[in-house]
């Protein structure tokens, strides 16, 4: 195996390079249970069994080679995991960040509102063409236009809400009232179904529908059905005035936790053999439905667009700073 030159791939110090326990010199690196250059052993709290990446059909310069060009673009990232066939091959935190140290998600928080919507759907607890304003008949504004009493929880969950623009987290945390009443104030100008604009105000909502179906806060519907099947613990959650965790952010937990929350998308809602996510749900939330059309340039020539419409709100998205791969 090669050696990374010895350069910097951030402001900040990569912590720790673990390829299935292997290990090259100088980047905390484990090879099996061999330790180079006095590495010591990352905390094992995450539950995921471990190997090397050639045990399962990974070349491990291929890794390396990721790590030169995730340096080569001056891409900051916080961490690291590969895993493959049931197996972390490869995981890496850059300094200050841990394996054991819980990291704020941002908009990952999405996916696992999805998730939670989901499981509320397979209960009979709500449905795809729910109207949004009949869960919330006592914070409605006085007048309620025709496109707004049209939008449904599927237009929630394929952010086609029918709004202009992007509502973010950012914007309601400084609010201090109902965030329900919030969204309804919004305008609605395209008819929903018909536009996709991505909007955490969208995941909001789907959180409150949940809260406001089951009488328990998100993170609590899902502590039994989620969270616990899939080892995960001590994540936090933010709480909305309105007693609602935030559907599009809000949400820290590990890097583990992330992997585990792709893993399961990538086993077709399967965790050690239990059903946790209904296959058709996973496939419509992974796959996403796309058209081609095309458009006359100044030039006169044609441009072909790609797009996309997510069957489901970004079930699996990219992780932002958090970087997490996993292969079947």
């Amino acid at each position: 195996m090669r050696h990374l030159p010895s350069r910097e791939f951030s402001r900040r110090a990569f912590g720790g390079l673990l390829l299935g326990g292997a290990s090259t010199a100088g980047l905390n690196l484990w090879m099996g249970e061999r330790a180079i250059a006095g590495a010591s052993k990352p905390p094992r709290i995450d539950g995921l069994p471990r190997s090397t990446p050639e045990k399962q059909s990974v070349d491990s310069n291929s890794i390396l080679q990721f790590l030169d060009d995730v340096a080569a673009a001056n891409l900051e990232l916080h961490s690291f995991m590969l895993y493959r066939h049931g197996h972390v091959v490869s995981e890496g935190w850059w300094w200050p960040y841990r394996a054991d140290l819980p990291h704020m998600m941002h908009s990952l928080t999405k996916s696992v509102a999805v998730c939670g919507t989901a499981l509320a759907m397979q209960e009979g607890h709500l449905h795809f063409d729910d109207k949004v304003i009949s869960f919330f008949k006592d914070e409605l504004p006085a007048k309620v236009d025709d496109k707004l009493a049209a939008m449904t929880v599927r237009d929630l969950l394929t952010m086609r809400t029918g709004h202009a623009g992007e509502t973010s987290g950012s914007v309601w945390r400084q609010i201090s009232t109902s965030w329900v009443a919030e969204f309804f104030k919004i305008p609605v100008v395209y008819p929903p179904g018909t536009k996709f604009v991505y909007t955490s105000a969208a995941s909001y909502m789907l959180s409150a529908i949940v809260t406001r179906t089951t009488g328990q806060r998100l993170r609590d519907f899902l502590e039994p059905r989620f969270f616990k099947p899939l080892g995960i613990k001590d994540l936090r959650w933010d709480v909305s005035p309105g007693g609602v965790n935030p559907g599009g952010n809000g949400l820290t937990w590990t890097t583990a936790d992330s992997l585990k929350l792709g893993a399961l998308h990538a086993q077709n809602g399967l965790w050690q053999g239990k059903r946790i996510l209904s296959a058709d749900w996973v496939h419509a939330a992974s796959f996403p439905k796309w058209k081609r059309v095309s458009t006359a340039t100044s030039g006169g020539s044609a441009r072909t667009k790609r797009i996309t419409r997510s069957a489901c709100s970004r079930s699996c998205p990219s992780f932002f700073r958090n970087t997490m791969r996993c292969w079947r």
